[in-house]
């Protein structure tokens, strides 16, 4: 059975970094990023099962990342559901 993958988004680096260790020590598959530009580009690119977001964070909150991924989620239903139907 393959672990979860925890994606945690913190500016508290060393906050961030401990919480991922811990988790890797419980056999999660737990990355750490510091911003929402990485937490776009982890999530894009190896998606997880959770993400853990810092609410209060210098440029982007948690919620502005939150609500960003949600988009890209039901966007990528949309295509998904066209392809299906042939459109």
């Amino acid at each position: 059975m393959t672990s979860a993958k925890i994606l945690i988004v913190d500016d508290e680096v060393e906050f961030a970094s401990v919480l991922a260790e811990r988790l890797q020590l419980r056999g999660y598959d737990a990355k750490a990023v510091y911003c929402a530009e990485d937490s776009f580009a982890i999530a894009k690119s190896d998606p997880p099962d959770v993400i853990l977001l810092d609410l209060k964070m210098p440029g982007m909150s948690g919620i502005e990342i939150l609500m960003t991924m949600i988009c890209w989620l039901q966007k990528s239903k949309k295509h998904l559901w066209k392809r299906l139907k042939g459109q």
